[in-house]
């Protein structure tokens, strides 16, 4: 046998060895496929979700030092300062709505509509802010105990915003008004009118935020065909479902 020949047997050989490992290599099963059964056997709805929970997270890479660094100085701001801008808030929106009411300023319209917005604001720090805060320091979620409070948090916490935001445009509105037609301000701006622009914005937000009844809830039971497709927990309050 000359040279030429031994070295094609050669890589026949070599060629073939490669074959079988590939062969053998892609018919053994995937150890990261036989723990998502092995997750899907659990009985219990939570130990399941757990299990393919931590699965998830083992393939998320680990955070670098910079993005973990503005997280912990998140979490103390957080923790923090939050009690105070609450504390605060609260005062000030109490001392505020107290004077426009309490005084000659309950005169003017506009009164009404700032009297409106210390009070939206105020719930505002109380439903949004405080659950964050609560969250960051008891790890405690309110609108994870009941489906309503899962609905009622969310749609109030985009309601609020939205209605402070544009009593805000309506005191703005007010002034345009005054500067431009003063002659009109004793008919235009009226009390009467201002709780009619109050209530005209209450029920408008109240209709496009609505649907946060019927989107907003816990997560019900979906099939899970990949890992990636996991629902975390079966009493989480989420609006749309992660994939």
């Amino acid at each position: 046998m000359n040279a030429s020949t031994t070295e094609g047997v050669m890589m026949f050989t070599n060629a073939t060895i490669e074959n079988i490992t590939v062969t053998t290599t892609a018919a053994m099963p995937d150890p990261r496929d036989i723990l998502i059964m092995q997750c899907f056997m659990m009985e219990s709805p939570s130990d399941k979700s757990e299990c393919l929970l931590d699965l998830l997270l083992e393939k998320i890479p680990p955070k670098d030092p910079e993005s973990q660094q503005l997280e912990d100085a998140a979490a103390v701001i957080m923790r923090y300062v939050s009690p105070v801008i609450i504390l605060l808030g609260l005062c000030m929106n109490l001392l505020t709505f107290l004077v426009l009411t309490m005084t000659k300023m309950w005169t003017m319209s506009s009164s009404v509509y700032l009297a409106a917005i210390c009070v939206s604001d105020t719930l505002n720090l109380m439903i949004t802010l405080m659950r964050f805060w609560i969250i960051e320091m008891w790890n405690i979620d309110f609108r994870n105990s009941h489906v309503v409070l899962c609905k009622a948090g969310a749609f109030l916490a985009y309601y609020l915003a939205h209605i402070s935001a544009w009593l805000l445009v309506a005191v703005s509105l007010e002034r345009v008004l005054m500067v431009g037609w003063p002659l009109q301000v004793k008919r235009l701006c009226t009390h009467r009118n201002a709780w009619i622009a109050v209530g005209v914005i209450l029920l408008l937000f109240l209709l496009l935020n609505g649907h946060l009844f019927w989107l907003q809830g816990p997560f019900r039971t979906h099939p899970i065909k990949e890992l990636e497709q996991i629902i975390f927990l079966d009493h989480e309050c989420y609006t749309h479902h992660y994939r």
